[in-house]
């Protein structure tokens, strides 16, 4: 009984391992299938990106081969849309049935088929949606210069501004008196030119706008390098006043914002003599009003003694 015993306990226990042996290969085989698919729908997904084909079916019936037909099958589709001639879309007219003839401009082309005939020619805008080969044309003053592969542009002639001016007024002295003047249209800007005699006696030539006395000028100038200056003046000072010589003087004298509410603002050059013999001391410096009336009368003052017949002012404006 005893070894019967054992041959039954030991069948038991051989029939239970073949048992859960089964089942644990069942369990395998079914975790392995499952895993190859998961790794073979990735590669697929990954080759589908890269190639821009399509699988049609992605089951683990799918072998290699299969997949191979379909990238072969997706990329001849792509070719053949790519060398259709008759297709519209500018991206397939690479090919030589594409490119034949003129390419129309809104097809990628220049919509002409003349060649440049001479250096210097570049497309050049019809003005009417369509392209023409010519050449720059030079404007007044510009030279062009065309060799094979460059264009050169250059400045031929020097380039002057130049402001025409008006005579607005001009008055000369057929009596000595004791100032010169004239009355003007107002204006921005006015060049007036003094032609000042000999005066009877010496003094300080003084500018006065609308003849105003008021001490609402400042002057600063240089008389042979010499500075003078100052301030709360009865018109802006246009020489030193030098003693007991007689003077004869003659000026240019810039006035501007003269026609607006600004303050009037002065730059003068000029030259000033004891008599029509002797070296000139030269004059230069600047002045303002403080004011907001507009210039309509300019007047010079003698500061001593009378300017001569023949004294004369003349206004220019633009």
């Amino acid at each position: 009984m005893h070894t019967r015993g054992s041959i039954t306990v030991l069948a038991t226990l051989i029939l239970g391992f073949l048992v859960g042996a089964v089942a644990v290969g069942t369990v395998t085989r079914e975790r392995v299938i499952t895993l190859k698919t998961e790794v073979q729908e990735k590669e697929i997904a990954v080759l589908q990106a890269q190639l821009g084909a399509s699988v049609s079916s992605t089951e683990l019936s799918d072998t290699i081969n299969t997949f191979r037909t379909n990238v072969n099958g997706s990329l001849t589709r792509i070719n053949d849309d790519v060398v259709n001639a008759t297709s519209v879309d500018p991206g397939h007219l690479h090919t030589t049935a594409g490119v034949s003839g003129t390419i129309a401009i809104a097809d990628g082309g220049t919509g002409t088929s003349t060649p440049p005939s001479e250096n210097g020619q570049v497309l050049i805008s019809s003005g009417t949606d369509a392209w023409i080969i010519a050449a720059l044309t030079a404007g007044d003053g510009i030279s062009i210069t065309s060799s094979s592969g460059a264009i050169t542009i250059t400045n031929a002639a020097s380039v002057t501004a130049t402001t025409t001016r008006t005579l607005l007024a001009s008055s000369t002295l057929v009596q000595a008196e004791a100032s010169v003047s004239s009355t003007v249209a107002a204006t921005d800007n006015m060049l007036v030119v003094l032609n000042l005699g000999r005066k009877s006696a010496p003094g300080i030539n003084r500018m006065r706008f609308n003849d105003s006395s008021v001490t609402e000028y400042a002057t600063k100038f240089y008389e042979n390098a010499t500075e003078d200056s100052g301030a709360n003046q009865s018109g802006i000072h246009m020489n030193r006043d030098l003693g007991g010589a007689i003077t004869t003087s003659t000026y240019a004298v810039e006035v501007f914002w003269a026609n607006s509410s600004l303050d009037k603002r002065v730059v003068f050059n000029g030259t000033i003599a004891s008599s029509s013999s002797a070296a000139p001391d030269f004059v230069n410096g600047g002045g303002i009003q403080s004011t907001t009336t507009p210039v309509t009368s300019i007047q010079v003052h003698a500061g001593g003694g009378n300017f001569p017949v023949g004294s004369s002012i003349k206004v220019y404006g633009n």
